[in-house]
């Protein structure tokens, strides 16, 4: 019977896909740390541009012009850490620092004048070999036009009609003269049907594609402009509109305050109108009278005349939905009031009741008040009860032309869809024009590489056009039709050509770099002179106590800082990475080796004169090894001792209290981070190397990981025989000296894998040591690490992944060193019983 293999590409494809995942990160941190270049910003994994600046500068970090410039000031001013040194020991400094410089300075000069020849050199060998770069180009040129050739016939040849519109689109506005018209003339011809040989045929030929354009398209076109004509017009209106809306609705707004401080006063009239109403009603139904009746003309016409403003006003605000809180109590007091006069209009006797005078009185004492409500209510309620019918007038006008342009846009958005598919039906066509233009114009360049016959400026202009030509087709071709197959390989052939753009800037930023650092080299060491002759005299003056600086020194440092800077190093940056960029594009590849030694030059340029971020790396590796080595020691030790009671003694608790103690480490140290500052604070006023910003204080704060441990090991103690210890008792051994001669060396593997775990935690340990730490000379591996790409120090890519490598060597050295204990350590710690 046949066994059936089975197929198991899914698996090995998985298996794959894990191995690049895993290792892609590990891979780019290690080029990373090797590469020149932003590793962040380049699309190559792997760069030709390689250094081992990056160790060096974090483990023998060099002595660079701007570091000598302050070491010699700071021995002349004699300041830290120079200010303890003799006076013979600061002339042999001072000229020490001196003789550096001036290796630099005869460093730097070499360094021109070899980046100098070799450019020269360059220049040189393009111009004998010029031939070959014409060659090379014009193989790229007939490679472009068979692939738009290829395109072209892959490309389904439109109707006339369509033809037609495209033409239009394409050489409207072009004279007889132009390259796009040559390129187009014998499918013009075809489809007007009679030869353009000057500038009226195009003109007549154009004017018979016009119609065809505006039967096509134009209309569209037309409609579109009409519509956005009218949308602008109504958005201009409504913009109007809302501008007036604005402006009375702040009017309205101030009168209805107004209007809002009069409403107590308002409420205050009511209720006493309300008063006098049941007054006149007792009055009525009182019994008692008079002999005389009293006079009450008055109060009649006054009753008639606040009735008939009240009702005016009344009727003058009704209407209005804004205003119907005032309208209401308008109305309250026009019925308290209207029934006032009609008890004292239809009773005729009311005037002899004894009550009546305490009413009139009352009444006319409340006439004024009235009076004075209804004048500051009425006070403008003409104007703006006519403003909030503007307002309505206007948001009704807004709501109307809102709508109206809600429709046009609506009309807009459909005469552009129909356009787009119009469009979408001349695409093929003008795409196919577009490729015949691009294929006119390389012939034309591959006919003009004939005129070139030596590597001047004229001829580096044409290639740097040639090369522009393709790359404006590429930008204008995905811009038009998207990315294609075809378009990636005439993107390829562009970057084939791209190295004149590079090598005309690599030239001009050479020279430009060149004749600037030469000026300055010259002025730094005339300044270098001076200051030799008088450095001297100024140690004398420091050592007699008097604080004193070298002008020369500072302007040295100005010099190094900004001059060279400025003038030299942005632009030997660019030639730099021009000549990185060259190695990989440059026709002739006997001048890679030039133009590496370029790069490698100018980099090593900026590493003499470049002011570099002082850090203090193998401190913080230095710092976190005996921080971690420390804790993982004094960790150990403790759950070593902590755990054996647990596991060879019985006493109350003990079932539950290491389980307890696990509990309680299952909450994040972070969270009683509060009280450990608080207490780092507390024991630093009576033992600094335990409070904050002491390594001290870390290992204090880092020694709270013991339950899980102390577990690991209890565990651990279990499987040990307990006989091994009675034997060793019977023979009068106490029971600690059971403990570290017998248990402790059988438990060496989980003590050992107890300290490679507390070690490698702590090593990388962060939030705490951020928190806890504060001067950066006491800051351990990791937190000295985020420096690198935080605050001042930015990101530098290069730095920050050789720092990342270098800082593992602690880690690796002891993983290496002890991991025979790990495996075994581990599954002998998770067996119970």
């Amino acid at each position: 019977m046949m066994v059936r293999k089975k197929n198991r590409w899914l698996t090995y494809a998985l298996l794959t896909l894990l191995v690049v995942v895993v290792l892609f990160p590990i891979v780019w941190v290690v080029s990373t740390s090797f590469r020149r270049d932003e590793a962040a910003f380049s699309p190559k994994l792997f760069s030709s541009r390689l250094t081992l600046q990056h160790y060096k500068d974090l483990v023998v970090p060099e002595k660079n012009l701007p570091v000598l410039i302050q070491e010699m000031q700071n021995l002349v001013s004699r300041v830290e850490p120079f200010d303890n040194v003799s006076r013979e020991k600061a002339d042999r400094l001072i000229e020490d620092r001196i003789r550096r410089f001036e290796n630099y300075l005869a460093e730097t000069k070499n360094l021109l004048e070899d980046v100098n020849a070799r450019n020269s050199k360059i220049e040189e060998t393009l111009s004998q070999r010029f031939s070959d770069v014409l060659s090379y180009t014009k193989d790229v040129l007939e490679e472009a036009k068979k692939l738009t050739q290829e395109q072209m016939d892959k490309t389904p040849l439109p109707d006339s009609q369509r033809i037609a519109v495209a033409l239009y689109e394409i050489l409207k506005g072009k004279n007889f003269r132009s390259a796009e018209f040559q390129a187009l003339k014998d499918v013009i011809e075809k489809v007007v049907g009679y030869s353009v040989e000057n500038q009226d045929t195009l003109n007549d030929a154009l004017s018979e594609l016009g119609l065809v354009y505006e039967k096509e398209v134009g209309t569209f076109m037309k409609e579109i402009e009409k519509l956005e004509g009218e949308i602008e017009t109504l958005q201009r209106e409504i913009a109007v509109l809302e501008k007036q809306k604005e402006t009375l609705e702040k009017e309205i707004l101030e009168k209805q305050k107004v209007l809002e401080v009069l409403k107590p006063d308002i409420d205050s009239v009511s209720e006493v109108l309300v008063k006098l109403k049941d007054m006149v009603h007792s009055v009525r139904n009182s019994k008692v009278e008079t002999a005389f009746p009293y006079e009450d003309s008055k109060l009649k016409s006054s009753l008639e005349k606040l009735l008939s403003e009240l009702n005016t006003l009344y009727n003058k605000i009704s209407a209005f939905s804004d205003l119907s809180d005032l309208s209401e109590k308008i109305f309250a007091m026009k019925s308290s009031l209207e029934e006032i006069n009609n008890v004292v209009s239809e009773d005729g006797d009311i005037s002899k009741k004894a009550l009546y005078g305490s009413f009139v009185q009352s009444f006319e004492e409340t006439v004024p008040i009235v009076e004075g409500i209804v004048e500051k209510v009425s006070d403008g309620i003409d104007d703006f009860v006519q403003k909030i019918k503007d307002l309505k007038d206007i948001e009704n006008e807004i709501v109307v032309l809102t709508a109206k342009l809600d429709g046009l846009e609506k009309s807009l958005n459909n005469v552009r869809s129909s356009l787009s598919e119009k469009e979408k039906e001349i695409s093929s066509a003008k795409m196919y024009l577009d490729l015949k233009i691009f294929n006119h114009q390389i012939q034309s360049r591959i006919d003009s590489l004939e005129d070139m016959k030596s590597f001047n400026s004229a001829a580096q202009i044409r290639l740097l056009s040639i090369y522009k030509t393709l790359k404006d087709f590429v930008s204008s071709y995905v811009s038009e039709y998207g990315g294609d197959d075809f378009i990636g390989k005439i993107r390829k052939l562009a970057a084939k050509l791209s190295w004149i753009e590079d090598y005309r800037d690599l030239n001009r930023r050479v020279e430009t770099g060149y004749k600037n650092a030469v000026e300055i080299v010259e002025k730094a060491q005339n300044i270098l002179d001076d200051f030799k002759g008088s450095y001297s005299n100024l140690l004398d003056l420091s050592f007699k106590g008097l604080y004193v600086s070298s002008e020369h020194l500072e302007m040295l440092y100005d010099l190094v800082k900004m001059n060279f800077v400025q003038e030299v190093l942005t632009n030997t940056a660019v030639a730099s990475r021009k000549a990185g960029t060259l190695m990989d594009t440059i026709p002739l590849k006997e001048l890679k080796s030039d133009l590496k030694k370029i790069d490698g030059d100018l980099y090593r340029l900026a590493q003499i004169w470049e002011q570099k971020t002082k850090h203090y790396f193998l401190r913080w590796v230095m710092n976190s090894v005996i921080v971690a080595g420390l804790v993982s020691l004094i960790t150990t030790a403790v759950c070593a001792l902590a755990a054996y009671p647990f596991s060879r003694m019985r006493f109350w608790g003990r079932q539950y209290g290491i389980m307890a103690l696990l509990l309680i480490q299952m909450f994040p140290a972070i969270m009683y981070m509060v009280a450990i500052y608080g207490l780092l604070k507390l024991i630093g006023q009576f033992l600094p190397f335990l409070g904050l910003d002491s390594l001290g204080g870390l290992i204090f704060a880092y020694l709270g990981n013991i339950a899980y441990n102390m577990y690991l090991i209890k565990g651990f103690y279990d499987t040990i025989p307990s006989s091994l210890e009675e034997a060793a008792m019977i023979d009068g051994a106490t029971r600690f000296q059971t403990f570290y001669k017998i248990v402790v060396p059988l438990a060496l593997p989980i003590l050992t894998v107890i300290v490679i775990l507390t070690f490698i935690g702590t090593f990388n340990e962060f939030v705490l040591a951020r928190i806890i730490l504060q001067d950066v000379k006491n800051y351990t591996y990791a937190l000295g690490l985020w420096t690198f790409s935080t605050g001042a120090y930015e990101t530098e890519w290069g730095l920050f992944t050789a720092a990342a490598l270098l800082g593992m060597t602690p880690m690796v050295i002891l993983f290496l060193s002890l991991q025979k204990y790990i495996v075994g350590g581990l599954t002998k710690g998770s067996v119970k019983g």
